[in-house]
This record gives C-alpha cells, structure tokens and sequence, in this order.
C-alpha cells in the first residue's frame, strides 16, 4: 500500500484529476490587497492610517484603545462611559459601539465592530 503525503488530496496519489478549487488559490488569501507604504506618502494624517488599518483587519489586535477612541470622537460619536465601558452613539446610526481595553488596545472583535460601522455608513474623517 504505497502512503500518502500528509495534506496532499488523496486524489493527488491516485492520479485523479482533482477540482479547480484545489488549483485556484495559488497567492496567500491577503495577496490581493494593496500594500501601504505610508513612509512614501507622508500627507497621510493619522486618521487615515488609523482607518486604513481597521478597514484592512489585518491587525485587529493592535490597533490602540486611545487611538480608536479619538478616532470615533473625531468622527462625531459621543461617548458615555461606566465603570470600563466606553459606549458610542451617534445621530443617524442605530449601532451603538463598545469599546473596553485590553492592555493598551481595543479588543480585536469590538474593533471588528467599529469596521462594520465605518464600512456600513461609510464614515470618514475629513482630512
């Protein structure tokens, strides 16, 4: 019985033909994104970047609770805060957005949020 190569479809070692899906991803699943070089653009503010990065959610998990929070501020939400809640609101948006630290930055599923909200009422800084 001759053995397989871990991975590989079994249709691989009978010389089957295999799908097109096997064949189709041939580049990384984020390959089709552009790369920012902000280095090379410089009129970039900070906003921007800020939202490039959380609309790319490449790093939700590194994207700053104070930075998040100016952010939403910056685009017209008010906040309210409780104990460590820090609630979001704003006229014409029925989502309300929750942000909590985690360390120094914003938890990655509430950050998830905050890309659902800006890409949902296609919100942006100005600048």
């Amino acid at each position: 019985m001759k053995r397989r190569r871990i991975g590989a479809p079994a249709a691989i070692d009978r010389g089957k033909r295999l799908p097109a899906k096997f064949f189709a991803p041939m580049l990384p699943p984020n390959a089709w994104q552009p790369v920012l070089r902000f280095d090379i653009f410089p009129a970039v503010g900070k906003y921007a970047k800020l939202i490039t990065a959380i609309l790319l959610g490449r790093s939700d998990a590194n994207i700053g609770f104070d930075e998040l929070r100016g952010l939403l501020l910056k685009l017209g939400f008010e906040e309210r805060t409780r104990g460590s809640h820090h609630v979001f609101r704003r006229d014409g948006i029925e989502e309300r957005i929750n942000l909590q630290r985690d360390g120094s930055n914003a938890k990655p599923y509430q950050v998830r949020q905050v890309r659902a909200v800006l890409v949902r009422h296609n919100l942006e800084t100005g600048e």
